[in-house]
């Protein structure tokens, strides 16, 4: 009766335990919880936003970019895991050494009896030959020469995806700086257009509405006073159109380097005159021999075709048989063995046959996949030669576009000192030399945002060509920004 008691009160436990498991209930975020959420990860990019002191110059931005951008940052940890999974990767081909440990304990003796097959008569009074306590330990060796097959090359195909990640980051940093650089640029020019764009536009809308006052009491003829409020309104929303395009350029270089986008700072803008053109020392043929070499996309694709390679070696090391080895020393507490210690030597060998029929397919499936990998690299080695065509032609665009935007800068310039002299001797009025200066103030921005495309342009044909965005740059000390950037990556592979 008592028995039966506990295996009713068993099997209720075990009841109520599976009614609580298909109990749960989706829990969503507590607003508290939110709100801790968010002071979390405030807190933690404010530790991280280091703060700009003084002028904020392209190399400063770049080392910042290299070292703090938060992009940057998870790409360099998912090379650390690919690291680390390579690592463990090289534990799969040891042998298995399992031990174990146990006690039994059973509530009455583990005995039995025996009966005449030919009678049925039990033949022996009931008897034992294990103890209700006992105690039992192994330590077990085993290998599967398969499985080491398989996980040599599961090994060699870790250590190419980690060396994938790498290009992964190479490349990410490349497009990084490629941004920095754009995005320095027309920072530039935003900050040279803000310090005076504002008192020309209050001076443009005064300048309107008197106009305005002359038109209504007829003092000029009025389609030349239509036609002079038409250029104004012209030049007024041209200038809102080009600071709309840039004035979100500092908000966009400082989420780049890891600064607060409300962050008050000044970029160096160097004087007008000294806009100089980077210079390319190679030729278009040596660049597309320098992309199809160190393009970190088309290393990536060779890197996925040699595991692809080995993914075909994998399929066809299934097909074969299975032999396990196996080695261990046991012991029992039982004392009825007559020996409580013995070793044990083994060794099996399996074939599926069955899994013949699913291996067959997955070899041929693996050996497309390699065909595809080299189809895809050479459409990659394709498509690198047309960038760099490409980039190459924007770059020679993009300076004859400055070249002209430097002239026609220097041509408003000299109209405008031209109508100043006239407006002192008072052969003109004011309203001319507005326009000009209007029109002088939009020379001005589309020079600056043009040599913000040659930058921009320069930089993509680096990055087209596999180089290092700070490679053949005058203005910058290449060694130093390397040396941050090497130092991070060796504190995180090495």
């Amino acid at each position: 009766m008592l028995k039966s008691k506990k295996i009713v009160r068993l099997q209720l436990s075990s009841l109520f335990i599976a009614i609580a498991g298909c109990s749960i209930q989706p829990v969503p975020f507590t607003e508290q919880e939110h709100s801790a959420r968010i002071k979390k990860d405030q807190h933690a990019l404010a530790i991280q936003q280091i703060e700009i002191n003084g002028v904020l110059t392209l190399e400063d931005a770049l080392q910042r970019a290299l070292k703090y951008n938060l992009d940057k940052r998870v790409a360099m940890m998912e090379g650390m895991l690919a690291s680390k999974e390579m690592e463990a990767a090289k534990y799969e081909m040891l042998p298995d050494l399992l031990t174990k440990a146990g006690f039994n304990h059973r509530t009455n003796i583990d005995g039995s009896s025996s009966r005449s097959i030919d009678t049925g008569q039990e033949t022996l009074e009931p008897s034992t030959s294990t103890q209700r306590d006992v105690g039992e330990a192994s330590l077990e060796l085993s290998w599967n020469v398969l499985d080491f097959g398989l996980s040599y090359i599961r090994a060699k195909q870790q250590a190419d995806r980690y060396l994938l990640a790498k290009e992964q980051i190479r490349k990410m940093s490349q497009q990084i700086l490629l941004d920095v650089r754009a995005a320095y640029w027309r920072a530039v020019a935003q900050q040279r257009i803000m310090d005076y764009i504002e008192p020309i536009l209050a001076k443009a809308e005064k300048a309107y509405d008197n106009t305005e006052q002359i038109r209504k009491k007829r003092l000029q003829s009025p389609y030349k006073t239509l036609v002079y409020q038409r250029d104004l309104l012209t030049i007024i929303r041209e200038l809102h159109i080009l600071r709309k395009n840039i004035l979100h350029a500092k908000a966009e270089l400082a989420k780049l380097i890891n600064v607060s986008p409300s962050a008050k700072f000044r970029v160096a803008a160097p004087n007008p005159e000294d806009l100089s053109i980077p210079a390319m020392a190679m030729s278009i043929e040596q660049l597309e021999q320098h992309g199809i070499r160190y393009r970190p996309e088309l290393i990536g694709e060779a890197y996925k075709e040699r595991i692809s390679a080995d993914e075909a070696k994998a399929a066809l090391l299934e097909l074969l048989p299975s032999l396990k080895l196996r080695a261990g020393g046991y012991y029992n507490s039982n004392d009825f063995l007559v020996n409580q210690n013995w070793g044990n030597l083994g060794l099996d060998l399996s074939y599926n046959l069955m899994g013949l029929f699913a291996g067959n397919k997955r070899k041929e499936s693996a050996e497309l996949a390699v065909e595809v990998s080299k189809v895809r690299r050479l459409a990659m080695h394709m498509s690198v030669l047309a960038q760099v065509h490409v980039s190459w032609q924007s770059y020679q665009q993009a300076i004859k576009e400055f070249e002209n935007a430097q002239q026609f800068d220097h041509v408003e310039l000299r109209i405008v000192k031209h109508l100043r002299a006239n407006a002192q001797k008072a052969k003109i009025g004011d309203n001319e030399v507005l326009r000009a200066e209007l029109n002088y103030l939009l020379g001005q921005l589309r020079r600056d945002l043009s040599y913000a495309d040659v930058q921009y342009a320069y930089g993509q044909l680096l990055l087209a060509a596999g180089m290092e965005p700070l490679e053949n740059t005058p203005e910058l000390t290449k060694a130093s920004i390397n040396k941050q950037s090497d130092q991070l990556i060796t504190q995180i592979y090495y």
